[in-house]
């Protein structure tokens, strides 16, 4: 809906309406005092629910009470996310003791703009505000920013994976929980995501995976016919890992799907199912996948095995 302020107008205020899962009934609903444009994050909260959500000015938070069934808006929790030149975030990230906001759910009207900041507020304080800005406070000519998906965490290690569809690269952040200040942790300029991330596999030994666009993507847009792959990297120090072959776009906004025996599921715009499987780096390996993957096996060393 972000995407169509500037042909249509503002939003009206949006209302959150609690449903009843078994019945479909409505329960109650509440109006609230902005609009928003992505999907709510939920959180448990001492017997209540919190939704937090990212407003067309400040952060929201809505409590349900599930004992008195009623929704209520939080007004002692509106924390500024935005910075003058930025537009609405997506849908806010719970990260232990604190939520993360990012921005530009849709790219900025007037030039220059500022590019993604993360913004985390501490739950308990809507006045303990902390932001780091990896990509500038400007954006340079002749770009713009926008990530039409969420940040995405990995609260055991208080990472938040940060990733901008047209300025281009992908940072991962660590959140001290103590102080909620931020610090960058690694950094792929070359990686370009409209996605979600995904993390697999046990804390020391875990591996992210996005989707990777193309260099020409902001050109090809429009069109739709741009490429990509899928990347998978070391979360603890982004290197690569494995890269796929080169197929045709995806749906922006979306993520690999992580499936059985380490398949991983994409859907194109063309309506097909592409299937990643893993293949051992051997030279006995069964009839070998195709189109090849990107990355390559190291030489065989004879007597030793992939």
């Amino acid at each position: 809906m972000s995407a169509c302020i500037a042909q249509y107008g503002p939003q009206p205020v949006t209302t959150v309406v609690a449903i009843d899962p078994v019945t479909l009934e409505n329960i109650t609903a509440i109006k609230l005092s902005q609009p928003i444009a992505a999907r709510p994050t939920l959180v448990a909260n001492g017997g209540n629910t919190d939704m937090y959500l990212a407003g067309a000015t400040r952060g929201v938070r809505v409590i349900w009470d599930p004992k008195t069934k009623t929704l209520r808006e939080d007004t002692g929790w509106q924390p500024p996310y935005l910075l003058a030149g930025q537009t609405t975030g997506d849908a806010p990230v719970p990260l232990g003791k604190w939520v993360i906001f990012n921005n530009n759910a849709s790219p900025p009207v007037k030039a220059p703009g500022v590019p993604i900041c993360a913004v985390a507020v501490r739950m308990t304080n809507a006045a303990d505000v902390h932001r780091i800005c990896p990509w500038g406070k400007t954006i340079p000519d002749g770009l713009t920013s926008n990530a039409p998906a969420s940040f995405s965490t990995d609260p055991q290690k208080s990472l938040i994976f940060m990733q901008d569809m047209l300025m281009g690269g992908v940072f991962a952040v660590r959140l001290d929980q103590s102080t909620g200040r931020m610090a960058i942790k690694w950094s792929r300029p070359d990686w370009r995501t409209s996605d979600y991330f995904t993390a697999v596999g046990p804390s020391n030994n875990r591996v992210l995976s996005s989707q990777y666009l193309s260099s020409n993507f902001p050109s090809q847009v429009q069109t739709g016919t741009w490429t990509e792959s899928v990347l998978w990297v070391d979360e603890s120090t982004g290197k690569t890992l494995a890269q796929s072959a080169v197929n045709g776009p995806t749906d922006l906004g979306w993520m690999a799907q992580p499936a059985y025996a380490g398949r991983w599921y994409t859907m194109t715009l063309r309506g097909t199912i592409i299937v990643y499987a893993p293949q051992k780096c051997s030279t006995t390996v069964s009839r070998p996948v195709s189109p090849l993957s990107i990355t390559k096996c190291p030489p065989i060393t004879p007597g030793v095995t992939g």
